[in-house]
């Protein structure tokens, strides 16, 4: 039987840490992390064990060769799968099946018009509500509250501007609806008004509602930047 989840809150959810680090990062293939993920990934205890479980079939690993062979994207999925039927099953698998993250791909596919090439924060918000709906035993991605739905989408269709940390911006843009309307936000960003000029709206109530879910949210993925960054 799944649990109810209050509409606007945000949990603290258990990730892996170093992974989540790989969603957040440029990883086009000149960047200093696509270049560096071997020593990256061997450094990582954990990560190196799953890396080698998933793809070294009892050879030395080399993640150099897999990212020629599948691509960043393909041991960026594989991996996904893996930490899922953990999650699902609590068993360490040798075999992952990617069938396990097709929701989230599709969800990516369909928002990468509002993203930034090389970085995979879709994928790790994604990540995130999935982990957060198998907490309560739900088990389709669509039903937590902060699923980008069509809502969402039409919101983003009305910038051409495409954005790094679209995890943090879905966040906001459920808030907003929440708390203003969506007919409201929509309004507002028509006539040009920035996202600060709307948060500025908002009482003190729903900001520190805002605030506590984008703190339980940047803990779970390990993201700092929210405490050191002047501006997100």
């Amino acid at each position: 039987m799944s649990c109810t989840i209050k509409y606007m809150e945000l949990n603290y959810v258990d990730m892996p840490d170093a992974y989540c680090h790989l969603l957040s990062v440029d990883m086009t293939s000149t960047s200093k992390h696509h270049l560096g993920l071997q020593n990256y990934i061997l450094k990582n205890s954990s990560l190196r064990g799953i890396t080698s479980r998933i793809f070294s079939r009892g050879q030395d690993l080399d993640i150099n060769s897999q990212i020629k062979s599948l691509g960043w994207y393909g041991v960026r999925d594989r991996l996904m799968s893996y930490y899922l039927n953990f999650a699902l099953t609590s068993e360490h698998t040798k075999k992952v099946d990617v069938d396990l993250i097709e929701d989230i791909i599709e969800v990516e596919k369909t928002l990468r018009f509002s993203t930034v090439s090389g970085y995979s924060r879709v994928l790790l918000f994604l990540f995130y509500l999935k982990l957060d709906n198998l907490d309560r035993s739900e088990y389709s991605l669509s039903t937590h509250p902060l699923f980008p739905d069509e809502r969402i989408i039409r919101i983003l269709k009305l910038t051409n501007k495409r954005t790094v940390k679209i995890d943090y911006l879905i966040i906001l843009l459920h808030h907003l609806m929440e708390f203003l309307s969506e007919r409201e936000l929509t309004e507002c960003i028509r006539n040009g008004f920035s996202y600060e000029a709307l948060y500025l709206k908002l009482d003190e109530r729903q900001i520190s509602e805002l605030c506590e879910n984008f703190i339980n949210y940047s803990a779970s993925i390990n993201d700092h930047t929210l405490f050191t960054d002047k501006r997100i």
